[in-house]
């Protein structure tokens, strides 16, 4: 035995699509750069700094832990808005082997 479908409901697995997103101006992907850098700088030089300063007993291995994890904050403030490139290498690289805009 069957149910009965309303007429107006879609039955398509997939949802509707919706509006595009906005693309962000050149000077909020220049600032969300920038607050990338920022964190990945903050933590990185801050985690070596507690190591060497306050002999916090922490080895390479743990102030490389901190590294990534400023490299992580910072992907994760900025990749929304700009990409999160956070490198001007890695943007280059881009630009030359994979078509990204030299405007970008």
């Amino acid at each position: 035995m069957q149910t009965a479908r309303p007429s107006g409901v879609d039955q398509s697995s997939s949802p509707a699509p919706g509006p595009e997103p906005a693309r962000a101006t050149l000077g909020a992907a220049c600032a969300a750069e920038a607050c990338g850098v920022f964190l990945v700088i903050l933590f990185g030089l801050g985690g070596g700094h507690v190591a060497t300063l306050c002999g916090a007993g922490i080895g390479l291995f743990d102030v490389g832990l901190i590294w990534g994890v400023g490299v992580l904050l910072g992907v994760l403030a900025a990749e929304g808005v700009s990409g999160a490139h956070l490198n001007p290498a890695v943007t280059l690289a881009l630009v030359c082997f994979r078509g990204f805009p030299w405007r970008r």
